[in-house]
């Protein structure tokens, strides 16, 4: 949201500017300021309305900014419309009024601005103030690629690959792809590379894909260049180089990618001796496992856990495995699980590892299977149950656990259900 907050503000501002009379001076005082501006002259109006908004010279008012928007852009200042447009859109300064937003939008629409065009046109594609209608949407974007606009040449390219509202069509699609990568977009450089990577729609091509993948690395798309260093890595359309793998990796990770920040840590981990301190790495996957990364987590958990490198430290283990089972991931579930079971870093919790203990082996997880047979057969966190201890024990043996097999061999001594074969099939 904030992204394209910042987008529209931009757009606003570059009409703001194109419109300004360059050949006027503008009165430093607020009085004179105003006095202009209720005479009617558009650029006092506009730049007054700036300064109710930015808090320049005059006391931040959103009201007062929008009611000056709003006599400019009545009097044609394309800025103003723009502005105004926004401010409807965002409810600021008083109501939120779609339809309202819409009107100014299609005016500097139908003027020939390329920034109104698109924004017209993505009011169309999303239903906002007027009903959705994507064909006119690609019109609209349609014309505002052909301007130079790159934000309606991403989404051109983005409508013709998948087909959003027209007949999908991949030459097209690359047509504006390329515009954008040629005049040095990352993400359009990043998004062919991946195309000829995989084929996407292209015939596969890793030289190509590398190639792409470079430029956009340089310009410093973070997945581009964690992509350049495993293509290095691996001699994916360009010579093996583990030195320019390792330059390119770092690059990634200090440019924010979790993954790339997670081989980092792996790597100095590696490099570090059993009895030294993980300190580098730690910080490694300390970032990755913010970032929700889920390796990095049970990393850091296991390192805790067992005092690899670090002091051993339970609560900092139980937090971040916790951290992974949140994420879904089921061999966090599962080690979440024991440390409940036993009170490790944790409150004892006999309910709760038994619901953590379900989740990961209903993600298919052997070891948690066969745990979850346990805890039914004794009534572990959860009422006892030997039919359900004899159907989670047979789905841990099919997957080749071995306490489970043992489990079914003792019950079968007391329950003929557990004497059935494991059926593969089940």
């Amino acid at each position: 949201m904030r992204n394209v907050r910042n987008a529209s503000r931009t757009l606003a501002l570059a009409l703001l500017i194109a419109s300004f009379d360059v050949n006027k001076a503008m009165p430093q005082s607020s009085d004179q300021m105003i006095a202009e501006a209720e005479n009617g002259d558009l650029t006092a109006q506009v730049c007054l309305a700036e300064r109710y908004l930015d808090g320049d010279r005059q006391e931040f008012d959103q009201v007062q900014a929008r009611r000056w928007f709003l006599k400019a852009a009545r009097n044609g200042h394309r800025g103003a419309q723009d502005r105004i447009a926004t401010m409807y859109l965002r409810g600021e300064g008083g109501e939120q009024n779609f339809a309202k937003a819409v009107y100014w939008l299609k005016k500097l629409a139908a003027a020939g601005s390329p920034a109104g065009r698109y924004r017209y046109g993505r009011a169309l594609a999303l239903g906002e103030g007027v009903a959705v209608d994507k064909r006119q949407a690609g019109a609209w974007f349609l014309k505002a690629a052909r301007a130079g606009f790159r934000e309606a040449q991403r989404r051109m390219a983005d409508i013709y690959l998948l087909g959003d509202g027209i007949e999908r069509d991949p030459v097209k699609g690359l047509y504006w792809l390329n515009i954008l990568a040629e005049n040095g977009d990352s993400g359009a450089q990043a998004k062919l590379g991946r195309m000829f990577y995989e084929g996407d729609g292209v015939p596969a091509d890793q030289g190509k894909a590398f190639h792409w993948f470079l430029k956009a690395a340089r310009n410093g798309d973070p997945g581009a260049q964690w992509q350049v260093s495993s293509m290095y890595a691996l001699g994916e359309g360009v010579d093996k180089d583990e030195k320019k793998s390792l330059l390119w990796v770092k690059n990634s990770a200090d440019s924010g990618f979790a993954k790339a920040q997670f081989k980092m840590a792996v790597i100095l981990e590696k490099q570090t001796g059993p009895d030294s301190s993980l300190g580098p790495a730690i910080g490694w996957y300390k970032k990755a496992a913010g970032q929700e990364y889920v390796p990095a987590q049970n990393a850091l958990a296991k390192i805790y856990s067992k005092g690899i490198g670090v002091a051993e430290d339970r609560v900092k283990a139980a937090f971040w495995y916790r951290r992974a089972a949140e994420n879904g991931e089921p061999l966090g579930q599962y080690n979440f699980a024991r440390l409940l079971a036993k009170g490790r870093g944790v409150e004892k919790d006999d309910r709760q590892a038994f619901y953590w203990w379900k989740k990961s082996a209903r993600q298919g997880l052997v070891m948690a299977q066969s745990r979850l047979g346990f805890c039914y057969e004794q009534g572990l966190g959860v009422s006892r149950n030997v039919d359900e201890a004899i159907r989670w024990w047979t789905q841990a043996a099919i997957g080749g656990d071995a306490v489970a097999k043992k489990n079914l061999e003792i019950l079968c001594r007391t329950s003929a259900a557990a004497c059935r074969p494991p059926d593969p099939g089940t």
